[in-house]
């Protein structure tokens, strides 16, 4: 496929993992929720679910409050009105963050000046969020693990700097990946790497979604990432989210009306 076309009803082969129990413990739940910044309201209204091994892209256009989404599920950000719930517990009171993996924009601008070994990038992933620190051992064995799923463990002991764009982000996955986290909340991870680097990273987060059973919520502009690899697509426009459990009923009519432009499809909508 080429960069910027989708094929809104092709899923064959592509791996995708639907979450076909409408039972499974809801991971993120977001009811009314309405946020403003300065007084000028970015969402309202938003409701939605994400459950245990949900893979949930979120698209939309420059400005659409996709990321302030994002912040507002990990307890970043604050609403306005309306709850936020993180494994059933209100986020204002969640202590759990161990469960939580977070990966932000900012990952991308690492200091490449700075002399720190891939390892070590990895190790401070214990020292965010409220997480308990592990002892010796078992900190070498999570870095271990960490790495090997984000497919880098021949890098540990190079510096950041020495690596392309690309390899640190598969760091900073693995920074994210240190605590065993049960859902990753993605924050446009393969901005800025070739389109090889961006292919193999939306490879692992499949591999981690279907055979570690992590759950996923990506921010992406991606658009055939979007719709090749996720089960979910949450379509952010206008102060509101729309949740599409089913991306073959999306139509290119219905991008087109997100976005605000049309996008190339080399299959025509039956």
């Amino acid at each position: 496929m080429i960069a910027g076309e989708v094929n809104l009803k092709s899923n064959v082969n592509t791996g995708k993992i639907y979450q076909k129990n409408p039972f499974a413990a809801e991971v993120v739940k977001l009811i009314d929720v309405t946020f403003s910044y300065n007084g000028t309201p970015v969402l309202e209204g938003v409701s939605l679910s994400v459950k245990a091994g949900d893979f949930l892209a979120l698209i939309g256009p420059n400005g659409a409050a996709k990321s302030t989404l994002l912040k507002l599920m990990v307890g970043l950000l604050k609403p306005g009105t309306g709850e936020i719930r993180l494994f059933g517990q209100d986020v204002r009171r969640f202590r759990e963050w161990g469960k939580i993996g977070y990966m932000s924009q900012q990952a991308a601008h690492v200091n490449t000046a700075f002399p720190a070994t891939v390892e070590e990038v990895v190790s401070s992933g214990f020292y965010s969020g409220f997480g308990r620190l592990f002892d010796g051992k078992k900190r070498r064995e999570a870095v271990e693990r960490a790495v090997d799923l984000a497919g880098i463990a021949g890098l540990s002991h190079r510096l950041i700097g020495e690596l392309s764009g690309g390899q640190r982000q598969k760091v900073f996955l693995a920074k994210a990946l240190v605590k065993k986290p049960q859902v990753l909340f993605l924050d446009e991870p393969t901005t800025g790497i070739d389109a090889a680097s961006q292919q193999e990273f939306y490879r692992l987060l499949m591999d981690l979604n279907r055979h570690e059973g992590i759950t996923v919520i990506i921010v992406t502009h991606d658009i055939g990432a979007a719709f090749d690899k996720a089960g979910k697509i949450g379509c952010v426009r206008d102060k509101k989210v729309y949740i599409h459990d089913n991306t073959d009923e999306v139509t290119e009519e219905h991008i087109a009306e997100v976005l605000g432009y049309r996008i190339p499809s080399r299959q025509k909508i039956l």
